[in-house]
């Protein structure tokens, strides 16, 4: 059965506005699949805030009230960490994502067991997924066949649950630094990549950075059955 709620590939949204979102948006209960480990997680989340500590100035309100400069350096991280709504689950391989979609069952709403999900208001129950194309990366299914299999999981993860699917990817930039041989993408836009067709595809040319056969555009794979949206049109249909 189709899900009630639009799966959905947000565009060009930041770690802290992301998380945000789940956070105020979700109706319980919801689930947040982190693509990495807790501990890469944590550091890719305590860089982010601490590269908006520097580039936003001080207030007299901030200094009264540090917290408020940065939702996420106190709040949020304690709201992800004690919430009773929001189920966090780490996948930090391709294998394992895969598993934990075709298993996942949406667990049961522990303020109301007798239901599955709740809906108040315009709040959506939610399977959020973080960074699942970086999983891919280094793998021979780094395609768009080994691409558009994982999405149909969690596509079908989504709608056996009646949970509205959101997938984010972090911009190489905003995460940490992983040395000069890292493939970047394009003007911080992850799904403007080309990538090739099928699974195994090898690679050519100087620094191997041009793919053997035909390739396409990484956004034509979810658009199968996702709609593109920016923070701003999702907010907006809810």
């Amino acid at each position: 059965m189709p899900s009630s709620y639009p799966a959905t590939v947000l565009e060009s949204v930041s770690l802290v506005s992301f998380l945000d979102l789940i956070i105020h948006s979700h109706a319980p209960p919801s689930t947040l699949v982190v693509c990495s480990t807790r501990e890469d997680f944590l550091q890719m989340l305590l860089s982010v805030c601490r590269t908006i500590e520097r580039a936003v100035p001080l207030t007299s309100e901030d200094c009264e009230n540090p917290v408020s400069k940065n939702s996420l350096l106190s709040p949020t991280i304690h709201l992800l960490a004690t919430s009773r709504t929001i189920n966090l689950a780490f996948t930090p391989t391709l294998t394992s994502l895969r598993a934990y979609l075709a298993i996942y069952e949406s667990p049961v709403d522990p303020t109301n067991p007798g239901t599955t999900f709740s809906r108040p208001g315009k709040r959506t129950p939610i399977l959020g997924i973080l960074n699942m194309l970086e999983v891919h990366r280094g793998t021979s299914d780094f395609s768009a066949q080994g691409i558009s299999r994982t999405f149909a999981s969690a596509v079908d993860a989504a709608a056996r649950n009646n949970l509205q699917l959101l997938v984010n990817e972090i911009p190489r930039s905003e995460g940490p630094d992983e040395g000069e041989n890292q493939i970047q993408y394009s003007e911080g836009e992850p799904w403007s990549e080309q990538i090739p067709l099928l699974c195994g595809s090898l690679r050519f040319g100087e620094d191997q950075k041009i793919w053997a056969g035909r390739t396409v555009e990484m956004r034509q794979v979810p658009a199968r059955w996702c709609r593109f949206r920016t923070l701003d049109e999702l907010k907006e249909t809810n």
